[in-house]
């Protein structure tokens, strides 16, 4: 990395953690990479082939997000994208989900301890619904010194909002009780998204430590905000700040 992306004034007002330590952040929408980059005092923006970086600090702490957009590929190849350009050291997924358990409620926010692909069937080979073929594992665990901190984290910012499960990622948009009923009961999932288990899987080829946020926006089985829009704003909001304290604290 050039001087270029250094010149970055920290934060005053933001207490500085022991160790300087570099963050990836990868978010799937633009209204939760507006309500990011809110917090960041200064950013730089960065292009390299087709992915676009925004880079700055919290404290002492450098950050760098992407935008992924929607779908495992998506995020798969966005993911790449950030640890090769910006090597980061600690990895956050970011995003919204809809609710598989009945213990989660719209506005929750659930910390991801473990993540798997719900779409992916090989069964005909011998192989168990979502199971990657011949790959060493399927399930990806979140960096259990990472959990540790977040939900000590989550549970002051959020109180009985805050809540940790399963992610289940996928891309088909989930939206009947029946598939929530297959979902919950196959693979024990909390929730169900898009893009998770895609950045998961790229992380843990990497060996780079992460954790999945995503507060609940619907409860995949048809049931949503009426204003969707205004939900996504305020739920931007409280992850960002989250996000804040997760990189000042963890």
């Amino acid at each position: 990395m050039n001087d270029s992306h250094r010149n970055i004034r920290h934060m005053n007002d933001s207490p500085l953690k022991p160790t300087p330590t570099r963050h990836g952040i990868v978010l799937a929408m633009q209204e939760e990479l507006e309500a990011l980059l809110e917090r960041l005092p200064e950013v730089q923006t960065f292009s390299r082939g087709a992915f676009t970086f925004w880079q700055g600090y919290l404290g002492n702490q450098e950050v760098c997000a992407i935008k992924s957009g929607v779908g495992k590929v998506n995020a798969a190849m966005s993911t790449q994208a950030l640890i090769d350009y910006f090597t980061p050291e600690v990895l956050w997924v970011v995003g919204v989900a809809g609710a598989l358990s009945p213990d989660l409620h719209i506005g929750d926010v659930l910390l991801g301890v473990e993540a798997l692909q719900h779409d992916i069937d090989a069964s005909a080979l011998g192989f168990l619904p979502g199971e990657v073929p011949y790959d060493e594992r399927s399930t990806y665990v979140a960096d259990a010194r990472l959990i540790t901190c977040a939900q000590k984290v989550g549970g002051e910012l959020f109180g009985a909002r805050f809540k940790t499960g399963r992610v289940l990622s996928g891309d088909r948009f989930i939206a009947g009780s029946d598939e929530v009923r297959r979902l919950r009961e196959r693979f024990a999932g909390d929730c169900v998204e898009m893009e998770g288990a895609a950045v998961a899987q790229v992380a843990q080829k990497n060996k780079l430590p992460f954790v999945i946020i995503r507060t609940i926006s619907d409860r995949a089985d048809g049931q949503a905000p009426q204003d969707f829009p205004r939900f996504l704003k305020e739920a931007a909001k409280d992850v960002a700040l989250f996000i804040e304290r997760l990189i000042l604290s963890c």
